[in-house]
């Protein structure tokens, strides 16, 4: 780590920031941060490790508005500039005020099942003096997206095609058979050519439409032992 010098003042944040020496061990819970060597990261410190790492959870780029990683662990190189955040939700007197800015997101009202989870999450990345500078700067994306990254909400939402998530488990289950092994199942061969098979196992409390309801000409329970 080079000498101690001052944040950038091109830093929206940087009179929120206070150098670290080298050697210094942050308090946990502090928000601690690391720019230098093309790098802008910072995330809740936890502990240190025996090399002289620091362990970081709720890892975000602050400047590119970035969901990085759950956890790392930080080792300072060679002009590497360490600063640790005046304060966190912890002992913050705005707490309060910068979750309001979180709570009343659209994306946060829009997914209640993930709200304890998406609060943990800022409390651990960000300080309540930077979520309301950035609402003050116009730069909140710089949180609202992380957040998105990292829920897979929102821009960053999981498309998944069930159909294809069907057959990759049909095909991984019958690959996953043995000799004397068998897997029951249900085909539905429909009259249309262009409508694919359906394969669908078998279970107790299987309930089947009515044959005139599926369309189908044809209702086969077969029996599918690997060939070994």
């Amino acid at each position: 780590m080079s000498a101690v010098k001052n944040p950038d003042p091109n830093i929206p944040e940087s009179e929120l920031m206070i150098p670290m020496k080298p050697g210094d061990v942050p308090s946990q819970g502090s928000i601690l941060r690391r720019i230098g060597n093309g790098k802008d990261q910072h995330g809740m410190f936890t502990r240190m490790e025996a090399d002289g790492g620091y362990v970081l959870v709720s890892i975000v780029d602050p400047s590119a508005g970035e969901y990085l990683a759950e956890a790392g662990i930080l080792k300072p190189q060679k002009d590497d500039q360490l600063f640790i955040y005046r304060s966190s939700f912890a002992d913050s007197s705005l707490s309060s005020d910068a979750l309001e800015i979180i709570n009343e997101w659209t994306l946060y009202k829009k997914n209640p099942e993930l709200q304890r989870a998406i609060e943990f999450f800022v409390k651990c990345a960000w300080t309540p003096e930077q979520i309301l500078m950035f609402k003050k700067s116009d730069l909140l994306a710089r949180i609202f997206i992380p957040i998105q990254q990292k829920f897979k909400i929102g821009r960053f939402e999981e498309k998944i095609d069930w159909m294809r998530e069907k057959k990759e488990r049909f095909r991984s289950r019958i690959s996953s058979l043995h000799e004397g092994d068998h897997l029951t199942y249900l085909a539905l061969i429909l009259i249309s050519a262009v409508i694919i098979p359906h394969f669908i196992r078998s279970a107790q409390n299987l309930i089947m439409k009515p044959v005139s309801v599926c369309r189908m000409n044809r209702l086969r329970s077969n029996r599918h032992t690997a060939a070994i």
